[in-house]
């Protein structure tokens, strides 16, 4: 190929985009480059821009002074057009401000919405009685007619124990009528008979003083009968309720009692537990002391307080859980399988409880309330929890199958003749077996010695042998007894035993 010297080259009056020109690079095999390359690397290298005030070339200054107006936009109309019309925009020139600055007005011109349809009763209530509200007072619609929107805005009436309100009347004193609720912390539990006072009040939480006198008011309240109208709150240890009972020991005048003492009794474990708070009321600063107690022995089981407050109408679910749940439930089967004494403890008796364990699955019993003169039977089911239930009975005289006040004589040494006299035979020992059937409660009456008896008894009646037939009594006198009688229908005998 012959060798061209660049000078020999001849001139161009164009060029096209796909044409190439020559390149000597600076580093590496020289070439060629199509013209649209070029144009567009020579191009990239001289945008024309102001940077500073002052107009570059690429990155180069070419030191002459940018120079130019600055546009003023100033608002114009703003019109609400007809719905479903277009939104309209326009910039139209006013002249210029004193530096010379061009003026612009911005026009706008923007639709407003379509009117809403109508709804289903939204937004279309009609109230008559408009002009009548006042500010700052709560009111309730009251439609004119079934169906409408239209009626008036009456005020809220306030309930009370006479007349309906927000809510019924017999509602208002059920809440009004609701005891108040003092929670004693669980640290109360944790107490010795070596805690000291400063422990003590720690415990519960509050202030020496406070504590001091909610022990001498509830101590004086339970002291002077006044238990029921005057110590309005219901407590608990936890979750646990709480019987409260108290003492106090006067001073040698016999005028002011110089300590006080508030017991919280509680079952736990089927324990009775009680923790007594002394408040030492002789001394300018308040001091307590403390005392702990258990009972409920190999032979004594308590049941919570919550079972005496079941009523017919309470759900197996509350029944199950007044006796503890399930766990509280296998507790007293365990119980029952030792021989162990059931009671109830309230704030005035030690109620004895007759019970049956089947397995461990179906618990059945009875008790005599003697505060409700009521018999209370009832029904615990591990398996099904709808099956535990309450049956009540009312323990009148005309409804209820009376024992003579001889049976209070019966020892566990006494005779079958003996014991057959006070039943009347196989033929009565049946019959109360009946009674018991039919629903009928078990009343103690009748005068035995210089003593007159008139008490409830919980019997729980078995005849599943035919042959030889038991009961389980339990009652309350001046203290209670457990007592189980069998009756051997073949031969006439009697046992009698009490536990």
């Amino acid at each position: 190929m012959e060798n061209l010297d660049i000078k020999d080259f001849q001139s161009v009056s164009a060029v096209a985009d796909a044409d190439n020109v020559l390149l000597a690079r600076s580093g590496g095999t020289h070439g060629k480059m199509r013209v649209s390359l070029f144009k567009q690397a020579v191009m990239q290298g001289l945008t024309p821009k102001i940077q500073g005030g002052v107009w570059y070339v690429g990155d180069t200054s070419t030191g002459v002074q940018a120079k130019g107006k600055t546009p003023v936009l100033e608002t114009g109309t703003v019109q609400t057009l007809a719905p479903g019309s277009a939104a309209t925009f326009s910039v139209v020139a006013n002249g210029t401000d004193s530096s010379g600055n061009p003026k612009y007005k911005v026009n706008a011109g923007i639709p407003k919405g379509e009117p809403g349809k109508d709804g289903q009763g939204t937004g279309n209530v009609k109230v008559t009685n408009a002009t009548q509200l006042l500010a700052n007072t709560r009111y309730v619609f009251m439609p004119s007619a079934k169906g409408s929107a239209e009626g008036t805005l009456s005020t809220i009436s306030t309930a009370s124990s006479t007349a309906d309100g927000l809510m019924k009347a017999a509602d208002y004193a059920k809440l009004t009528g609701m005891k108040a609720v003092w929670k004693v912390p669980p640290a109360v539990e944790k107490l010795t008979a070596d805690s000291t006072s400063d422990e003590i009040v720690s415990a519960f939480g509050i202030d020496k003083q406070q504590l001091g006198a909610n022990i001498a008011y509830g101590a004086a309240a339970i002291v002077n009968t006044t238990y029921e109208t005057n110590l309005t709150k219901k407590t608990y240890i936890g979750n646990k309720e709480c019987l409260l009972s108290a003492s106090m020991e006067m001073d040698g005048s016999g005028g002011q009692a110089s300590s006080m003492t508030l017991d919280f009794n509680y079952i736990e474990g089927g324990k009775l537990r009680t923790v007594s708070i002394t408040v030492d009321t002789n001394q300018s600063d308040f001091s307590f002391s403390c005392s702990v107690s258990e009972s409920g022995g190999a032979n004594e089981y308590y049941l919570p307080v919550a079972v005496a407050n079941l009523t017919e109408s309470s759900t197996g679910e509350k029944v199950l859980e007044a006796f503890g749940g399930k766990d509280g439930m296998k507790s007293l089967s365990e119980a029952i399988k030792a021989g162990s004494n059931v009671f109830i403890k309230t704030t005035v008796y030690s109620i004895p409880i007759s019970c049956n364990d089947l397995l461990g699955i179906v618990i059945s019993g009875s008790f005599v309330n003697p505060a409700a003169n009521q018999l209370t039977s009832f029904t615990l089911s591990s398996t099904n929890t709808s099956s535990c239930r309450v049956k009540m009975f009312s323990l009148s005289k005309e409804q209820s199958y009376i024992l003579p006040a001889s049976f209070c004589s019966l020892s566990s040494s006494s005779k079958s003749a003996d014991i057959s006299t006070v039943f009347g035979g196989v033929n009565g020992f049946k019959a109360m077996g009946q009674a018991m059937k039919d629903g009928r409660a078990v009343r103690i009456s009748g005068k035995a010695g210089n003593v007159f008896y008139s008490c409830p008894a919980s019997v729980t009646y078995d005849d599943s042998n035919s042959q030889s037939l038991g009961a389980y009594i339990a009652y309350t006198s001046d203290s209670p007894y457990i007592c189980v009688v069998t009756c051997n229908t073949s031969n006439g005998t009697f046992t009698f035993a009490k536990l």
